[in-house]
């Protein structure tokens, strides 16, 4: 069975500890990363969202995760 974006984007965290939504599209075709993010979230992950902001004056969103903050 293939994995579901939630499980994709647990496994790309937990193995890079950050992602933004250019690259959840670009690995694994996931459109709807802050819904992807928002239910980790639920589930206890300690996510922090940065805002990037570009050199063209745009603003995206990088979401970090941090295991020690989880574990404690």
């Amino acid at each position: 069975m293939r994995p579901n974006h939630k499980e994709l984007i647990t496994h790309h965290l937990m193995r890079k500890r950050s992602i933004t939504g250019l690259e959840a599209l670009q690995e694994y075709g996931c459109y709807r990363l802050s819904s992807v993010i928002h239910r980790l979230r639920k589930d206890g992950f300690e996510i922090e969202t940065e805002e990037v902001r570009t050199d063209d004056g745009g603003v995206h969103a990088r979401y970090h995760y941090h295991p020690q903050k989880q574990e404690a």
